[in-house]
C-alpha cells in the first residue's frame, strides 16, 4: 500500500513539475498578448469549460477512484474532487477575471534607491 502510494505521488508531482514548466513557457508568451487577446481567452477558457463538463466530471471521478484506491486520504480526496460548484465558481470567476482592466504595465509601486536607480513593480 505504502509503495502503491508513493508510487502514485511520485507520478503525480511528476505530471505536477511538467503542467508548471508548460504553464511558465504560456505565461511568457500571452505576455506578449494584448489586453484583449487575454480576456478573450479567458471567456474560451470558461466556455470550453462549461462545454466540456460532462467529461470533466467523468475524468475527475475516475481520478478519484484511481486515488481512493491508491489509498489516498479522505481529505485529499475530497480537494480532488470536482463538482458542479466548483466548476460554476471557475466558470464564474474567469469570466469575473476577464472584465477587469488589463494589469499589464502598470506601474502599482515605485521607490528610487539612494544609488539614484528607480524601482518599479
Amino acid at each position: 500500500w505504502r509503495r502503491c502510494e508513493g508510487d502514485l505521488m511520485a507520478s503525480v508531482a511528476d505530471e505536477v513539475r511538467s503542467m508548471a514548466a508548460a504553464a511558465k513557457r504560456a505565461g511568457w508568451q500571452l505576455a506578449t498578448l494584448s489586453g484583449s487577446v487575454r480576456a478573450a481567452a479567458l471567456v474560451f477558457m470558461a466556455d470550453a469549460m462549461l462545454s466540456g463538463r460532462e467529461r470533466i466530471v467523468k475524468a475527475n471521478e475516475e481520478d478519484v477512484a484511481a486515488a481512493a484506491a491508491a489509498g489516498l486520504a479522505a481529505p485529499l480526496l475530497k480537494r480532488l474532487r470536482l463538482t458542479d460548484k466548483e466548476l460554476n465558481y471557475m466558470d464564474k470567476r474567469m469570466r469575473e477575471l476577464a472584465k477587469l482592466p488589463d494589469p499589464l504595465g502598470i506601474i502599482t509601486k515605485g521607490t528610487t534607491q539612494p544609488s539614484g536607480l528607480k524601482v518599479h513593480r
